[in-house]
């Protein structure tokens, strides 16, 4: 019984392996720049979007600036939502502007 179980564990090691320790940190390595770019492209595309946002507040707020000087009637623009209009392309300034800050800032930790 001895010697069949030796003759199968032989048989199991010659055809499993495992694979070298170099090969196996390369492999975790490699997963481990991946993730951090992946949580890297996931901000930069809500500032992406953020960005998108931000240029329809602007387009609406020109719209509306344009109506108020009479050069451009639209429905619905009037002045009283000029200050919110204001309000709204301030926030998207703030927040772009902090995520852009955040963004570029320089990261002096080091990875790995």
């Amino acid at each position: 019984m001895a010697k069949a179980l030796r003759q199968d564990a032989s048989d199991l090691a010659a055809r499993h392996t495992p694979p070298p320790s170099a090969l196996v940190w390369a492999a975790a390595e490699r997963h481990r720049r991946m993730a951090a770019l992946a949580r890297a492209t996931r901000f930069l595309r809500v500032l992406q979007i953020a960005g998108v946002i931000y240029a329809a507040v602007l387009v609406v707020w020109g719209l509306h600036s344009l109506a108020g000087h009479g050069g451009m009637i639209l429905p619905g623009l009037d002045a009283k939502s000029l200050n919110a209009t204001i309000e709204g392309v301030g926030l998207a300034v703030l927040f772009v502007g902090s995520g852009l800050w955040y963004a570029l800032r320089r990261d002096d930790r080091r990875i790995g």
